[in-house]
């Protein structure tokens, strides 16, 4: 039943036999299974942007997703490993650790491939690249569970809340500002690109129609003095992507560039 099928949690030679029985039943039956979703480039928050419509179409079909390369920092969200919607048949938290992220994926990569290439050369539509993945509007219905599924373990939930809890002071008002540079400067042309000097004419703009504001600045790299000249501003000093990206949740708004 549909009931076994999602609580059931699949092993490697499982997978193996679906991804084949998929291939083997071609176009005439894509409703029967889920896509396989190989991959996504970028960082932890671009992956998991491209979970949410496999893991969207899982919930309202009572299905299960395969997502086959996961990404680096699932060990920090337990209920996304453990949930009856999406699977990560591949990932070993053991192994991850032994031999390391990348080459992990690398192994991952080549053990997939062929049934890729099969699906690429049939044009059945089985398999999904991450970047081909996006869901920009999520239904109410919906909105409870997956916020459940991608919510942190509760050591990143309490370091953060306490940061919160000792930064922000009885400021009524907190922005999260996500600061995104490095492959940016060049992406595009460097269109979404800002020097430190903008992000602060931007913050103290808010902050001349909004006096009690408190920022919150998220960046993998070095927060200057010109950024945050005359700004009341605290961040997670060498905080880990899912701190981040907790920390922005917690905030009332969040400021930054499209990424």
């Amino acid at each position: 039943t549909r009931a076994d099928t999602a609580t059931a949690t699949p092993t490697a030679t499982d997978m193996v036999t679906a991804m084949g029985m998929a291939i083997t039943m071609g176009r005439g039956n894509k409703g029967k299974y889920m896509r396989f979703v190989i991959d996504n480039g970028g960082q932890t928050c671009n992956k998991f942007w491209s979970y949410l419509e496999p893991l969207d179409k899982a919930i309202e079909g009572h299905k299960i997703s395969y997502i086959l390369i996961p990404d680096k920092d699932l060990l920090n969200y337990p209920n996304l490993t453990s949930n009856e919607y999406i699977k990560f048949p591949f990932w070993s938290k053991s192994l991850s650790k032994i031999i390391g992220g990348g080459l992990y994926e690398k192994i991952v990569r080549y053990f997939v491939s062929p049934f890729v290439k099969i699906d690429r050369r049939f044009h059945l539509g089985l398999f999904r690249y991450g970047w081909e993945s996006r869901l920009y509007h999520v239904s109410e219905s919906h909105r409870p569970i997956i916020k459940e599924i991608f919510t942190p373990g509760k050591n990143i939930r309490d370091k953060v809340d306490k940061l919160f809890e000792s930064s922000i002071k009885g400021h009524k008002l907190v922005i999260g500002l996500h600061v995104r540079k490095g492959d940016y400067k060049y992406w595009l042309g460097g269109k979404y690109y800002f020097s430190d000097s903008e992000y602060n004419c931007v913050c103290k703009t808010i902050k001349k129609k909004f006096p009690d504001v408190m920022f919150f600045i998220a960046s993998n790299e070095k927060i200057s003095k010109e950024m945050t000249s005359d700004l009341e501003y605290f961040s997670n000093i060498d905080g880990s992507a899912p701190e981040d990206l907790y920390a922005l949740s917690k905030c009332d708004y969040i400021l930054g560039p499209p990424s």
